[in-house]
């Protein structure tokens, strides 16, 4: 790329910058503050009777939760009869809010799902010689489609354990689109997606990308 075309594509990230902080008061408008009001320099003076005063306020309350964020399967430890036994790599554990801690485990994530099974390469050598590339996407399909009923038992496990997980799910997949946005704005290969949704925001139109959210797409 010419310096013409990093300086546009920069540009254009900057543009989804500013775009996505006005759309933050959409999503996560903050309660009982007028934007318009300033603070002279008296007001802005705090003093001891001020911190106690405020204490008193009640302010937005925000559950959160512990998130793991890497529950791939390299960190999940079972004994030879397949029991759970330990999960590790603990040490970037956070707590986050319900909405974006309520979605899929990392060895669950994917950005399309297939229902399907995908054909055999016995199949495939029916009418045609059997090459790698053949059985190589078989590989993939085969995985892909395995995730997809992996996660639909997930959902299903979590609906009889958790249903108020499952309740967040359902209901906050545009705030978790927002926080994919904002993570993937200024990501050389994923800023064009973002734009296009963050343009169906602005329009209140449909994410021009079949029935897949944002932040499903995003998915590694």
């Amino acid at each position: 790329m010419s310096d013409t075309d990093h300086r546009q594509t920069i540009a254009k990230m900057l543009d989804i910058i500013n775009r996505l902080q006005n759309l933050g008061k959409k999503f996560f408008p903050t309660p009982d503050l007028d934007p318009e009001r300033r603070l002279s320099p008296e007001e802005d003076v705090s003093t001891d009777e001020d911190e106690e005063a405020s204490g008193n306020v009640e302010k937005p309350y925000e559950p959160t939760m512990l998130w793991h964020d890497n529950i791939s399967l390299d960190n999940i430890l079972v004994d030879e009869n397949g029991v759970l036994r330990g999960i590790i790599d603990w040490e970037c554990v956070v707590c986050i809010p319900l909405y974006e801690a309520c979605q899929f485990p990392a060895f669950l994530h994917q950005a399309r799902d297939r229902h399907v099974e995908p054909q055999t390469p016995y199949r495939v050598t029916r009418t045609r010689p059997l090459t790698s590339q053949d059985l190589q996407t078989y590989e993939i399909q085969l995985r892909q489609h395995h995730i997809t009923m992996l996660r639909h038992l997930f959902l299903a496990e979590m609906r009889d354990i958790c249903p108020e997980w499952l309740q967040i799910f359902q209901s906050r997949g545009d705030w978790r689109d927002y926080e994919a946005a904002v993570q993937n704005c200024d990501n050389e290969f994923a800023y064009e997606m973002v734009d296009r949704w963050v343009t169906s925001v602005e329009e209140q139109s449909v994410f021009d990308e079949g029935l897949w959210r944002l932040h499903e797409l995003l998915m590694s």
